[in-house]
């Protein structure tokens, strides 16, 4: 028989006990930080290219791919994107 991971049983509950009540005037609005779904999703324009990198980096990419469960191209995407972010400001001095 299979072993019991839950022996004690929780009891959930939609009221609050007395050191949990807050009170209304207590409250504040937090400013709303998550980026709009646009932002989220990524939908730059994106141009194909041929590139050759050593077998090296390659192999690097695709182990890093498959130890987080992606593809390599993004990621390799992703570090060029990054790279140029930093740099980009260098290049127009």
């Amino acid at each position: 028989m299979g072993k019991k991971f839950m022996k004690k049983k929780i009891k959930y509950s939609n009221k609050f006990s007395k050191d949990q009540k807050v009170k209304m005037k207590d409250l504040s609005v937090v400013k709303d930080f998550l980026s709009s779904p646009e932002e989220l999703f990524g939908k730059e324009e994106k141009v194909k290219i041929t590139l050759e990198i050593d077998v090296e980096t390659y192999q690097f990419f695709q182990k890093l791919a498959v130890e987080y469960d992606q593809k390599y191209q993004p990621l390799i995407r992703e570090v060029l994107k990054e790279y140029a972010k930093k740099f980009k400001n260098k290049l127009a001095s």
